[in-house]
């Protein structure tokens, strides 16, 4: 398959989540190893290629015709998602995706459907699936407060102007800051911690507020559920300190947990989590802080097993749904039906 069975990966995107990405393959040696990177600014691709010791390329037309690259992450900016996922596919590479998986769900459809027609491992990199205490949270829910009934989870980041990219200030690039850029962390949860439940409708409020980025930097979004049950997540680029922490109510008790880290600093996917089952605390001690090692580990292990991903296509298909449910919504002021 790769070299010594293992495989190659090539990185598109020498950002700083490219660069997460690139030191969590590294960590996993047993099964894959770095076979490029590429990024159009071919200074930063050699830069960072020099630097982990792998082939780098300024165009990716040229690293998906090499052989040894046999799968993609792409850490790329939001607009440009499809066409290199969809370019990767049919060179065939199995692809990752950064979120958001797509600006919207017709080029969302579009990519899953070139995945399928060339029987290629396509996932979306939602990282908070793999933070453990949330993995345990998530397995000892129905038996500690029995079924979910409802959830708020508040997501409230700030987003610094000076720090950011130059291209998260346009809407047209971004699909917008809190729905596209928080958005599908949220959701994403949401539908797993109530998994097996169907989303029925979504009414949302929004707002923009902040100068400097187009589109809207505030959203409210209530999902409900089939059965009755309701999720409501609260977004925010304006938050100073940011908070993000998640109430499940259930019908004998409740979950809460609290990140403990500003997403904005350190390593991408080094997260810490506090978690209590009722009033009772339950011990971070011994974890590691490595949920994109986890992430890529599933990604390459579903490649070589032939095994369905974590995280299903059609859930990322359906959070693109709901996205798009809450754009609706909050242009209508109405609920929307989801289809």
């Amino acid at each position: 398959m790769g070299s010594n069975d293992r495989i190659g990966i090539g990185v598109v995107g020498c950002g700083r989540i490219g660069i997460s990405h690139i030191e969590a393959i590294n960590e996993l040696s047993d099964i894959a190893y770095l076979a490029a990177v590429i990024d159009e600014n071919i200074s930063a691709a050699k830069k960072v290629g020099e630097k982990y010791n792998a082939k780098f390329y300024g165009s990716t037309n040229e690293a998906f015709n090499d052989p040894s690259v046999q799968a993609v992450i792409v850490c790329l900016p939001n607009y440009l998602h499809k066409n290199v996922t969809k370019n990767a596919l049919m060179q065939g590479k199995h692809v990752l995706v950064e979120k958001p998986f797509a600006l919207n769900f017709e080029e969302a459809k579009q990519m899953v459907n070139e995945a399928r027609k060339r029987d290629l491992t396509i996932m979306c990199a939602q990282s908070f699936r793999f933070i453990p205490e949330l993995q345990e949270a998530q397995r000892i829910m129905l038996n500690e407060i029995g079924n979910p009934i409802n959830m708020l989870y508040v997501f409230a980041l700030h987003f610094d102007r000076k720090k950011a990219p130059s291209w998260w200030q346009y809407e047209d690039k971004t699909g917008g800051p809190v729905l596209l850029f928080l958005g599908p962390h949220i959701i994403d949860a949401t539908l797993w911690f109530f998994e097996g439940k169907i989303p029925e409708s979504v009414y949302a409020q929004g707002g923009s507020f902040k100068k400097n980025f187009e589109g809207l930097d505030e959203a409210t979004i209530l999902i409900k559920f089939e059965d009755g049950t309701m999720a409501t997540n609260y977004l925010s680029i304006n938050t100073q300190p940011p908070m993000q922490e998640c109430l499940i109510t259930g019908e004998k008790g409740r979950i809460y947990f609290k990140h403990c880290d500003d997403p904005s600093e350190g390593r991408v996917g080094a997260f810490s989590v506090e978690l209590s089952i009722g009033d009772k605390l339950l011990s971070s001690e011994g974890i590691e802080k490595e949920n994109l090692k986890l992430e890529n580990m599933n990604f390459i292990n579903s490649i070589l097993k032939k095994e369905e991903p974590f995280v299903k296509i059609e859930d990322t298909l359906l959070q693109m749904k709901i996205i798009e449910a809450a754009k609706k919504s909050i242009k209508t002021n109405k609920l929307v039906k989801i289809e």
